[in-house]
């Protein structure tokens, strides 16, 4: 749960720039809910996905980690790391239906329209590919929506955003039927 800059140029190198420097299984650190606070900290974690959003928060979603100071699962929470002077997370609370729990998923950020776009992912219990597609809106009062698409069902996949082609693209991954991957699929989202 530890956030790395990187600084180029002369005095290149990594920077810790909130949490802790050393590995631990740490739980998370709940504040009030949609409120910053610099003691707010997610559950450490793996195989989320994070992005800039459009404030220039970064955003995480999901994974795999710590929900509890005893409990390691899967994460289906959703936090925003304010980059201001002093740092500090808010934990989200979007409206609307969520989507399951996973890891492995890609989430990439839609600037048009102030939205994120997750899809994938994998959970193992019962062995469980995801192929469904989630919009959350960022605004002032964030939500979930599910976008109707193909059964592209992955987990461990790339994904980006295309500005000109106003798509996301998502490239490879672990398939349930033949495992890895090498196809490229498209999202149109400025439709």
């Amino acid at each position: 749960n530890a956030v790395w800059r990187y600084t180029p140029g002369p005095m290149e190198g990594w920077s810790l720039l909130i949490g802790r420097d050393h590995f631990d299984e740490a739980p998370p650190e709940y504040g009030t809910i949609g409120v910053a606070d610099t003691d707010n900290m997610p559950g450490a974690r793996s195989d989320h996905h994070s992005f800039i959003g459009p404030a220039g928060d970064l955003w995480v979603i999901g994974g795999s980690g710590m929900q509890t100071d005893i409990d390691n699962g899967y994460l289906g929470d959703v936090w925003r790391l304010e980059l201001g002077m002093a740092p500090a997370w808010v934990e989200v609370a979007p409206s609307g239906q969520a989507p399951l729990q996973r890891w492995g998923h890609t989430a990439v950020y839609w600037p048009d329209f102030g939205d994120a776009i997750v899809f994938g992912g994998y959970i193992d219990e019962p062995p469980y590919y995801f192929g469904d597609c989630w919009r959350l809106h960022l605004g002032d009062d964030p939500s979930w929506s599910l976008i109707p698409t193909h059964d592209g069902r992955r987990y461990h996949h790339a994904a980006v955003y295309d500005p000109v082609g106003e798509r996301m693209l998502s490239v490879g991954g672990v398939r349930p039927a033949d495992g890895k991957a090498n196809d490229v699929w498209q999202l149109t989202l400025g439709e």
